[in-house]
């Protein structure tokens, strides 16, 4: 309601954005999300089976440091997969490495490469963000998983009142991947989700439902549509300036 009585026009780049603010009567416009126009729809084959994993614990410490040891637990504990993870500089280097050696040694790391690492693997473990959609653009299967302190979860349910986390099922508005949140994130549940998810059949099915959220998110010309509307908006405030709030 703010943005609405404060602004003169502005932008979304997500559906549900779209269908919220057109209940509020506002002057919005969906573009579609820029990330369609970076990365590329995938044309490749889906690959007969699942050989190497990417691991994104986050980009922030307290969201690696909760969710870091059990996807190591996890990766050591399936020894005929390779594992990457997608790391961040601004982090110590001897936070990943010092955890790494604690829990499952010889594993890769990749810094500041997200969408390398991306391109390199055929299934993903993430933590919740912008990554999950980015993975789904990519194609990657994955399983979402998010951790934090119980006191900020409870003060979190009790604010957001959505059925997902994850910004893959948000557009869905679907379970298009399974969410482990809190307690329900553990090296059982990983195992569990995995041994379903890693077949031909499964990772076929959701490759087909990454391709229907690609199309919700527009043809790859936000940024075009932004500069276009606003120049036109400039336009017209110049020619007649009393209509601008």
């Amino acid at each position: 309601k703010i943005l609405r009585d404060k602004a003169d026009l502005f932008f979304v780049i997500l559906p549900f954005e779209r269908d919220f603010y057109k209940n509020l009567d506002t002057p919005c416009q969906y573009v579609g999300h820029p990330l369609v126009e970076i990365i590329p729809e995938n044309k490749s084959d889906i690959p007969a089976e699942v050989q190497r994993i990417g691991l994104f614990p986050g980009s922030r410490k307290q969201e690696i440091e909760k969710h870091l040891p059990t996807l190591l637990t996890f990766a050591a504990s399936q020894k005929e997969y390779s594992f990457v993870i997608a790391g961040v500089s601004h982090i110590p280097n001897s936070f990943y490495l010092n955890t790494i050696d604690r829990y499952a040694p010889n594993i890769d790391i990749v810094y500041d490469k997200p969408y390398e690492v991306m391109r390199s693997i055929d299934f993903a473990i993430s933590s919740s963000g912008t990554a999950t959609l980015e993975l789904a653009l990519f194609e990657v299967p994955q399983i979402v998983i998010y951790k934090t302190s119980p006191l900020s979860f409870m003060i979190a349910k009790r604010l957001v009142k959505t059925k997902y986390i994850s910004l893959v099922n948000l557009i869905a508005q679907n379970e298009v991947v399974p969410e482990l949140l809190q307690d329900a994130f553990n090296e059982l549940a990983l195992h569990e989700y995995f041994q379903k998810m890693k077949t031909l059949e499964h990772r076929q099915a959701t490759s087909t439902k990454y391709k229907s959220i690609r199309k919700e998110l527009g043809q790859g010309t936000a940024s075009a549509q932004v500069a276009q509307s606003l120049v036109q908006f400039l336009e017209q405030q110049s020619t007649n300036p009393t209509t601008s709030s």
